[in-house]
């Protein structure tokens, strides 16, 4: 399990360009030419482990958006989906938060005490090495496009690394376009392809 201090993770962002004279409030600008350099401030988050309750909640939140993005993509119906996500959720954490190998963390926006997502992580070791697995990571939809996710992902390669991992690892379905884009940015490369042909009734 991850260690009970909480981790603070540091975003420099860049300059960003305003024209002159611009009547916004915000951070200290400096002046150059027609154009003013304005320094934002770092984002800094804190990854807190979750306590029991808000373990379950991620669940409860988690269950729902699980089946419906498997009836989506065909996995389950409609009819069934919620109570098959429910047993898959069961089966994951037999132990709830203490399930070996797991660790649940809340992503809290630092200077403003704010949760502005989650994320699950799973550390094990086979083979003679260690396995490091994002298992969820969700920023919260008002919160996103701000750099959180590549920031918990930064602290999570850096905490597998020190763990002896050589690798972090995750999983992307195609029909999410925008992380697989994130992932690829910040170095995460295909590994294998699980591949679907869809078949037709049988006359």
């Amino acid at each position: 399990m991850v260690s009970a201090a909480a981790v603070v993770c540091v975003l420099h962002r860049p300059w960003a360009l305003r024209p002159s004279g611009s009547s916004r409030k915000g951070p200290a600008r400096l002046s150059t030419g027609s154009l003013n350099l304005t320094t934002i401030p770092p984002l800094v988050i804190r990854l807190e482990l979750m306590t029991q309750r808000q373990l379950d909640e991620s669940v409860e939140r988690g269950i729902p958006r699980h089946a419906a993005n498997a009836v989506r993509r065909g996995h389950w119906t409609e009819a069934q989906a919620l109570e098959e996500s429910r047993r898959e959720f069961a089966a994951r954490l037999p132990q709830g938060i203490n399930t070996p190998g797991k660790s649940f963390c809340m992503v809290v926006e630092e200077e403003a005490r704010v949760t502005v997502g989650e994320t699950w992580f799973i550390v094990n070791e086979e083979g003679g090495k260690t396995h490091f697995w994002v298992d969820w990571l969700w920023i919260d939809l008002p919160h996103r496009r701000k750099g959180y996710a590549s920031l918990v992902l930064a602290e999570l390669a850096e905490r597998a690394r020190r763990l002896g991992a050589d690798r972090i690892e995750l999983s992307v379905y195609v029909d999410n376009p925008g992380a697989a884009a994130l992932y690829a940015k910040i170095g995460y490369v295909p590994l294998d392809t699980h591949l679907v042909k869809l078949l037709t009734p049988s006359t």
